[in-house]
């Protein structure tokens, strides 16, 4: 489930469902019936990322057993059968599996949305449009210009801006602005670097160039905007 919220196990739709606190302080049910494994894990999530994430997640995601990859039920069996271990190293090995196994999931679901999966995630399976967004996200201030960007997806102008719209369903500019506003809130969020460490960072040629960018984007200064974050953080301590 994307939204935090407290959620419920049950085992048929005409079975009364149990909160999952109330089943985790119950403990295993020895009652009558077929055996079920509950794994349980969760994420902590914040920023500008995490948030674009959670907007590109569905409520919740099921994947039957029948749907899963071979390597995924496999995942799924060694994560079942380490957590019953208390060993060295046991909670970064579960942590880890966690991931691979949250990946699996998201893969196999989105696999099935077709056109409703993220436009990012679809832009990942085609080559020239993944090594573009990988290296994008990977040095945002960098010269990104479409030209840039057609070269280095193997294509030609005309061909890479009609394609990169209809996959992800943004123009490449727009779309690196989000990824560079998306760094930018962070480190306003998160940090007390500069306007100016910010925007060269991201990909502005100055302070100015950036506050310019940033309030058309969001309609106030950035610092306004990290006056605001501040305030809704009230356990930040600034470095």
């Amino acid at each position: 489930m994307s939204s935090g919220a407290p959620y419920a196990l049950v085992s048929d739709p005409d079975v009364t469902a149990e909160p999952i606190a109330e089943a985790r302080l119950r403990g295993t049910d020895t009652r009558q019936g077929d055996a079920a494994l509950i794994l349980c894990g969760a994420y902590i999530l914040d920023g500008s990322f995490a948030a674009s994430l959670l907007r590109a997640l569905p409520r919740a995601v099921v994947v039957p057993a029948t749907d899963q990859e071979s390597a995924h039920a496999a995942a799924v069996a060694l994560l079942a059968d380490l957590i019953k271990q208390d060993a060295p190293g046991q909670q970064v090995l579960l942590d880890r599996l966690l991931d691979v196994n949250l990946i699996f999931a998201l893969r196999s679901w989105w696999a099935q949305a077709g056109e409703a999966a993220p436009g990012w995630y679809r832009a990942l399976s085609q080559p020239g449009l993944r090594r573009v967004l990988e290296h994008v996200h990977a040095e945002p201030a960098g010269e990104w210009t479409v030209p840039a960007m057609a070269d280095l997806a193997g294509m030609s102008r005309a061909a890479f801006s009609l394609r990169f719209r209809e996959v992800t369903g943004d123009s490449p500019g727009s779309y690196v602005t989000g990824v560079r506003m998306q760094r930018a809130e962070d480190a306003l969020a998160r940090s007390d670097v500069t306007l100016a460490q910010i925007a060269a960072k991201v990909g502005y040629r100055n302070e100015y160039a950036f506050s310019a960018a940033f309030r058309r984007r969001h309609g106030v200064s950035p610092g306004k905007w990290r006056a605001a974050a501040r305030t809704a953080q009230p356990d930040y301590v600034p470095h």
